[in-house]
């Protein structure tokens, strides 16, 4: 009989959140997407000019992001995920948009929110 390690517990509670933020991307709701952010995140997109720190940064460029509409965010197609997986609190992320881009993310998690985001496209 196989027991579930600690790590792997903490790794399918890390996906979960990612998977609640993938879900609420998908519905543009700000406040969504935010709710499993944590007030001191810190995001580095290439999306943005520079780190965004704090919930209230990243849900104001997220809201300017989201004005610019679908055809001009390149990032509004539905993701093909060509890895998806967690290690711990570490969730990585490598997908193809289906309009010429491609896309990486990495998730740090910790206790059911993201404390740190890197985004590439």
């Amino acid at each position: 009989m196989s027991t579930t390690s600690e790590a792997d517990k903490i790794a399918e509670a890390s996906m979960a959140v990612v998977d609640r933020h993938i879900a609420a991307m998908g519905t543009r709701d700000i406040d969504t997407i935010a709710a499993d952010y944590s007030e001191d995140t810190v995001i580095i997109t290439t999306l943005a000019p520079g780190p965004l720190i704090g919930k209230a940064a990243m849900k104001d460029f997220l809201a300017t992001l989201m004005a610019a509409g679908a055809e001009e965010l390149d990032t509004a197609a539905a993701p093909t995920f060509t890895r998806k997986e967690a290690v711990g609190e570490y969730v990585y992320l490598a997908f193809d948009l289906g309009n010429g881009k491609t896309g990486t993310e990495t998730y740090h998690v910790k206790n059911d929110r993201v404390v740190f985001e890197t985004a590439t496209f």
